[in-house]
């Protein structure tokens, strides 16, 4: 018996469908990309175990129902460049299959639960609040037959080089601005369609304001989408943004998926970072010698470090499982953060590559945070007293080199707030961290 994920109730769990199994009914040759997985090429539906049966079956059901005629109707007909495609749909029931789709997704790659938990019971329809704010775009067909390819014209027939969005996806999404926020931004793609979703926490206040900014932004990176809207048809124009555009980012941040693997400028270490991504490994030591620390050579560990975020797939699978190492100080008395020259080395090491919090386990951290900042006395229990200044300084830099990683890749704020809480949960003990030599 578990609890079921949108009704709380005690149940027998049942089976629901991420991508609604009247869309894959017939495409079982199809991969299903799992970002927790990135490497696996899945075949058949992604599912998910923790649903009641009356919740499935009934309310979702219905959803699903609903979705499936409005497909039918309207979502099948790809798009054109220069031409426009109607779409008119009930704003509450779309919105409400839109939700249950974002929030059955957000539970399978562990990204966005703890808001988008606030939204099931206007799901089930059970509330009418708090509801999202959506957005809708086409995506036009893609001609391969130019270099670059180019959005398609409307072709008479069939061409095996002109390529409609045939697909069904479901990615995390933020327009490109310095705001890092907590409201949920997520695109839905069902073939030609994509219908931006923006999810604010209803508990806090200061979401409203950053919502305006981000709709702002959005509306200035795509203008050709429209906010659904209540009633009425819509007709949205089919412009410039095409099918290979669309996933272009995608395959560019899942080298190993669709690539040749980790970019690299060492063999040996892409083949490290492709263990990471494939889950052969756990944890990534990067070794630094007492030779760069004396020429205070900082060059190999910042390239290492930046290849580790040069890509999505690369910075979550190295998320929290980097150790920095070294033995050559194995016979000094001294603790490696009471050797200056090492502490030299850290602190460089730290400016050219602030986001250490975002890749680094808290013995890594803990090294950082000694080197880094000034030592006031020992207390007991060998915990330290840091210096305020150098502290504060040391918090503000790691937590805007993390935001700075969280907001290019899109990861979502739930991740961004658990690293957080473990660098507070090491700041609040305040111990000496464990030797990394």
């Amino acid at each position: 018996m578990v609890l079921c994920a949108y009704c709380d109730t005690d149940c027998v769990p049942t089976r629901e469908h991420v991508i609604p199994d009247w869309y894959i009914s017939d495409r079982s040759e199809w991969d299903t990309f799992n970002a927790k997985r990135p490497t696996t090429h899945t075949k058949g539906p992604l599912l998910i175990r923790d649903v009641c049966r009356d919740c499935n079956n009934v309310r979702l059901g219905a959803l699903d129902a609903y979705a499936k005629d409005i497909y039918e109707r309207y979502l099948q007909e790809p798009a054109w460049l220069g031409e426009s495609i109607d779409l008119e749909v009930d704003r509450n029931l779309f919105l409400r299959w839109l939700v249950k789709v974002c929030y059955n997704s957000a539970r399978v790659h562990d990204s966005d639960v703890r808001i988008l938990r606030k939204y099931r019971r206007y799901a089930l329809g059970l509330e009418s609040s708090p509801e999202p704010v959506a957005y809708v775009h086409v995506v036009t067909a893609t001609d391969f037959t130019t270099t670059p390819p180019s959005p398609s014209r409307r072709i008479i027939g069939e061409h095996p080089d002109i390529k409609p969005a045939r697909w069904f996806r479901v990615v995390q999404f933020r327009p490109d601005m310095d705001l890092v926020s907590e409201v949920v931004q997520r695109q839905i793609f069902v073939d030609s369609f994509c219908f931006t979703l923006f999810a604010v926490d209803p508990d806090d206040n200061q979401h409203a304001g950053e919502l305006a900014a981000i709709e702002a932004r959005f509306k200035n990176v795509i203008p050709l989408a429209k906010a659904v809207p209540a009633q009425g048809k819509l007709t949205l124009a089919a412009g410039r943004i095409h099918a290979a555009v669309t996933l272009a980012m995608h395959m560019r941040n899942y080298p190993a998926r669709y690539g040749d693997g980790p970019p690299s400028e060492y063999p040996d270490f892409g083949e490290l970072i492709a263990d990471l991504v494939s889950g052969k490994s756990k944890t990534l030591f990067l070794v630094f010698t007492r030779e760069e620390v004396e020429a205070a050579d900082i060059s190999g560990m910042v390239e290492r470090l930046n290849e580790l975020v040069a890509t999505r797939e690369s910075a979550l699978a190295a998320k929290q499982r980097i150790v920095l190492f070294t033995s050559d100080y194995d016979h000094d008395a001294r603790e490696l953060w009471d050797i200056p020259e090492v502490r030299a080395f850290i602190q460089r090491v730290f400016a050219a590559c602030p986001f250490i919090f975002f890749l680094t386990a808290s013995s890594t951290v803990a090294l950082f945070l000694a080197c880094c900042c000034r030592q006031v006395r020992k207390l007991e229990g060998q915990r330290i007293e840091f210096d305020p200044k150098d502290l504060e300084k040391f918090l503000l830099t790691g937590f805007a080199g993390l935001n700075r990683v969280t907001q290019r890749f899109v990861i979502g704020s739930d991740v961004n707030r658990a690293i957080t809480d473990d660098v507070m949960s090491l700041l609040l003990d305040r111990s000496p961290p464990a030797p990394t030599a």
